[in-house]
């Protein structure tokens, strides 16, 4: 069995707590600004010099699997995906990315099919992620027993 070593799982914890809690803070930032600011870009007013000094990561990347159910025809979940790949970009360029090694996000989407989870858990495995995260899933099973049995953990 093959799997990340204990250290690399406590940074990856560690990069996914900051991860959740940065989101928040932004989130709450963002919907503060206005267009008037001299501090915001051109892309919908974000003040950003709220992300900080620039720490962009180097090194070899940290592989991270992100699975969402993304769109299917009763809902639209992509905004998870999204929300995470902007996340690993701020993670990258103004945290360090984990451990000081960038992160290289790879997405799958479910599309709360049981047979395309599965697939997206072989994805992963193939892609050697040293941790798999996901937001509401339909479709947890089969994405976390194939994981689980090869020593890769997931967040949820």
């Amino acid at each position: 069995m093959r799997g990340p070593r204990p250290r690399v799982r406590r940074l990856v914890a560690t990069a996914l707590t900051a991860l959740a809690l940065t989101a928040l803070a932004l989130t709450g930032a963002a919907c503060g600004g206005n267009d008037s600011d001299p501090t915001s870009n051109d892309e919908g007013g974000v003040d950003l010099t709220l992300l900080g000094p620039s720490r962009p990561a180097d090194g070899p990347p940290v592989k991270v699997g992100f699975v969402s159910d993304g769109s299917t025809p009763a809902f639209d979940n992509t905004i998870q995906i999204h929300a995470a790949v902007a996340m690993t970009k701020f993670l990258n360029e103004h945290a360090g990315g984990i451990g000081g090694h960038p992160i290289e996000l790879v997405t799958c989407e479910t599309a709360a099919d049981p047979g395309r989870a599965a697939d997206c858990a072989t994805e992963f495995i193939q892609a050697d992620v040293a941790i798999t995260v996901a937001g509401e899933s339909t479709a947890m099973g089969p994405v976390w027993k194939p994981l689980h049995d090869t020593g890769i953990p997931i967040f949820v």
